[in-house]
């Protein structure tokens, strides 16, 4: 059994919050791209939970484990490609919403 789709509008309408972010991710890719020219530093994160402004506030790699080993092994190969440190963010998972002295 299907569903039919909701009409499309056309328009769309975002909060503040969500122009900001639009603006904010714009204006990093466009820091990106314009690295070779500037020498800036800067960084882009493919890893979901990874905070870029934390990361320009670093000059090596971090490491934020979300639960795939993969990443652990990837960050490895990495630290040896940029002979830099790395450095694990390790946020406990709060899978019933409380933290414990072991986190």
């Amino acid at each position: 059994m299907s569903q039919t789709p909701a009409p499309k509008t056309g328009f769309v309408h975002k909060d503040d919050s969500q122009l900001r972010q639009k603006r904010m991710i714009a204006e990093h890719f466009g820091r990106l791209a314009r690295v070779g020219e500037t020498g800036e530093k800067n960084v882009y994160t493919f890893v979901p939970g990874n905070l870029t402004e934390l990361l320009r506030s670093f000059d090596l790699l971090l490491l934020s484990y979300t639960g795939c080993f993969t990443f652990l092994k990837w960050f490895e190969i990495l630290k040896q490609e940029y002979d830099c440190p790395v450095v694990m963010l390790h946020v406990p998972y709060q899978g019933a919403g409380q933290i414990t002295d072991s986190m």
